[in-house]
């Protein structure tokens, strides 16, 4: 009998809950064990007739030796027409969607599975899911999102717990320091540190005191594009759980700012017009030596005031209502830019 009333009141209660998967552990028959149940979310939404009770999943506390979460999103038709799902897509590549469902019938629900990777990630962590369904007159998006927050290893603080160096040029060097604090005040010994690429230099210092050491790290830029890379630290006595930072740069060619396009309105035929390019490389300004223009013929443009970077464009007679083209602007110290020119004739 005492088991029949703990079974029912664990059912109860449960039933209050939102509508998670709840697990229920029927043990020796008396004790009902309710676990993975969140409290219930007013953040319920409903898209197009699509209803999500809970958009958004909180992971909670994630300890550093757990690699991935996993989740499970329910949306609910509660329209009388099925309709389609046309994609889903995350936030970030450490994101899965293990199955992507083409349709949810009417009346009926659809699960989405998720996992996040948490492995060699520290600290908060908020990542998307983007569900796009067919609405009845137009494309409509459903927003879910996950978050978590995963734990330092062994009560360990890495201050920042990852790196950014920046936007820099080939050739150009970035040095960023990281600090490794022990929470408890115990001695931090660091054993090795194994870093992915041979453009990133890493040296640990000592700190102030035993509990803590710095990280300085120096990364020397080489070929354009975002670089995404990690540093291993591994401790003295914890050899198989490293310490992860992680960092990324943004390498690219020198930056020359410069007018991003042109576009002159009411162009007169024979009416010459001044553009100023606005050249700019870093701060140093650098004179325009040379402006070609590739398009129609009916343009002609010339260098009217090369100290100030001032160009002249003109527009022959027989010229369409809208001429589009790109002036090329070779500077003094070689480098060449392509600004798109939009022209509208009168």
């Amino acid at each position: 009998m005492l088991g029949l009333i703990s079974f029912i009141m664990s059912f109860h209660l449960c039933g209050k809950l939102s509508r998670c998967a709840c697990k229920l552990a029927l043990l020796s028959g008396i004790v009902i064990n309710i676990a993975g149940c969140s409290p219930e979310n007013n953040n319920a939404i409903n898209v197009s007739g699509i209803e999500c009770l809970e958009p958004e999943w909180d992971f909670g506390n994630i300890t550093p030796d757990i690699n991935r979460v996993e989740h499970e999103f329910e949306l609910v038709n509660t329209s009388d027409t099925p309709v389609k799902v046309i994609d889903i897509k995350t936030s970030c590549g450490c994101v899965l969607v293990e199955s992507k469902p083409s349709v949810i019938p009417a009346k009926k629900s659809i699960k989405i599975d998720v996992q996040l990777k948490t492995a060699g990630r520290v600290g908060p962590l908020r990542q998307s899911v983007s569900v796009l369904i067919q609405g009845s007159k137009h494309d409509e998006l459903i927003s879910l999102s996950l978050k978590g927050s995963v734990s330092p290893p062994a009560g360990l603080n890495t201050i920042p717990n990852k790196i950014n160096f920046g936007r820099l040029a080939p050739g150009e060097t970035a040095i960023r320091r990281v600090t490794i604090e022990s929470v408890d005040e115990s001695p931090v010994e660091i054993a090795s540190v194994v870093k992915s690429l041979e453009n990133l230099d890493c040296v640990v210092e000592p700190g102030p005191n035993r509990s803590r050491v710095n990280l300085v790290a120096t990364f020397t830029a080489q070929e354009s594009g975002i670089v995404f890379s990690k540093i291993d630290i591994y401790r003295k006595n914890h050899k198989q759980t490293p310490i992860v930072i992680r960092f990324q740069a943004d390498v690219r060619s020198p930056r020359y700012g410069v007018v991003e396009r042109i576009f002159i309105p009411q162009v007169e035929h024979g009416h010459p017009y001044e553009v100023n390019l606005q050249v700019d490389h870093v701060g140093e300004a650098h004179q325009v030596d040379e402006v070609t223009y590739e398009g129609d013929d009916s343009i002609v443009c010339s260098i009217f005031k090369p100290d100030k970077q001032i160009v002249e464009i003109t527009c022959a007679k027989g010229a369409k209502k809208v001429v589009r083209g790109k002036l090329r602007v070779k500077l003094t110290n070689e480098a060449v830019i392509e600004v798109p020119l939009i022209l509208i004739i009168e």
